[in-house]
C-alpha cells in the first residue's frame, strides 16, 4: 500500500532548498539471519522542482530499527525452538552445560533478550550444531577431529549431488 501525503512545510529539498517537496509511504520488509520478516511503513520524500528523493526528514531509522529488532527477536526465539524440537535434538540445559553458560540464560534469549554477541553465537551454534558437541568435549583435537570428519562425510553424502565448481574464498593476487 502506498500513499501520497503532504509533509509539513519545515520539510525542504536537501538537494535544492525547494519546500516543494511530496511524501510517500511504502510498505517494506526486513528481516535477519534466520528471522522472519518485519514489516514497516517507509517515507520516501521527492522533491517536485528537481526529483531528488529519499528521506528528507531522517525518519525512517527509527522505523526499520523496530523491525530490525522484531525480526531479531523472534529469530532468537525460532533458532532456539528448532535446535530443542524433535527426537535427538538438543535440550536448553545441554546447550547451556556445553558452551558453558549460566543455567537459565536461554529462556531469556528466547524471550528475546540477547546481546549481538550472544545472537551471533546462538546463530554460529544453529549454524554448526556439532560445535556443541566440540564444545562439550572441551575442545580435545582428538575427540574434535572425529566429530568433523563424522559431519563433513554426513554433510558430503546429503549434498553430492548438488555441489557445482569449488568457489575460492580467498583468490590469488593477480601477479604483477
Amino acid at each position: 500500500m502506498t500513499s501520497d501525503i503532504k509533509p509539513p512545510k519545515t520539510i525542504l529539498c536537501p538537494a535544492c532548498g525547494s519546500p516543494d517537496v511530496t511524501a510517500e509511504k511504502k510498505e517494506r520488509t526486513i528481516s535477519v539471519p534466520y528471522g522472519p520478516a518485519a514489516e514497516f511503513l517507509e517515507t520516501v520524500y521527492t522533491c517536485n522542482a528537481c526529483g531528488t528523493d529519499g528521506d528528507f526528514a531522517n525518519e525512517n531509522d527509527v522505523v526499520v530499527n523496530k523491525a530490525l529488532a522484531l525480526s531479531r527477536n523472534e529469530s532468537a526465539k525460532l533458532m532456539l525452538q528448532k535446535m530443542t524440537e524433535g527426537p535427538g535434538e538438543f535440550t536448553l540445559a545441554y546447550i547451556e552445560r556445553a558452551l558453558r553458560l549460566p543455567s537459565g540464560l536461554l529462556k531469556l534469549w528466547k524471550m528475546g533478550l540477547l546481546s549481538n554477541t550472544a545472537l551471533s553465537l546462538l546463530r554460529i551454534v544453529y549454524t554448526f550444531p556439532w560445535l556443541l558437541q566440540v564444545s562439550d568435549a572441551n575442545f580435545q583435537p582428538e575427540i574434535t577431529s572425529k566429530i568433523c570428519q563424522s559431519y563433513l562425510r554426513r554433510f558430503t553424502e546429503d549434498q553430492v549431488a548438488t555441489i557445482v565448481e569449488p568457489v575460492d574464498v580467498y583468490p590469488t593476487p593477480p601477479a604483477k
